[in-house]
C-alpha cells in the first residue's frame, strides 16, 4: 500500500477529487494554510494499493492543469518566472 499526498491547485482541487472519487478512491482532504508562492492550494491524502498506484496519479495528472506564475524577486535586476508544474513519471 502506498501513501500518495497531492498538493494541488485550488482550480484543480474539486475536480481532482470529484474523478477519484468516482474511480472509488477514498480520499482526505486536509485544511491547509499559507501558499506554495502564495496560490490557494488542497493538500489531499490518499491511500492506494500498489496495483492502483499508476492509475491514480493519472488521475491526478488529467484533470490538473499546469501553471506559469511570474514572482517579483531579486534575480540581478530581472523578474524570474517559476513554473509550476506535475512530476516527471518515475
Amino acid at each position: 500500500m502506498k501513501m500518495i499526498i497531492a498538493i494541488l491547485n485550488s482550480d484543480d482541487a474539486s475536480t481532482v477529487m470529484h474523478n477519484l472519487m468516482k474511480e472509488g478512491y477514498q480520499i482526505t482532504k486536509l485544511s491547509t494554510t499559507g501558499g506554495f508562492l502564495r496560490a490557494g492550494n488542497v493538500t489531499v491524502l490518499i491511500g492506494v494499493e500498489d496495483d492502483k498506484l499508476e492509475h491514480c496519479l493519472e488521475i491526478i495528472g488529467k484533470y490538473s492543469k499546469s501553471r506559469k506564475q511570474w514572482q517579483a524577486r531579486s534575480c540581478r535586476s530581472r523578474t524570474c518566472s517559476t513554473t509550476l508544474s506535475r512530476p516527471p513519471n518515475t
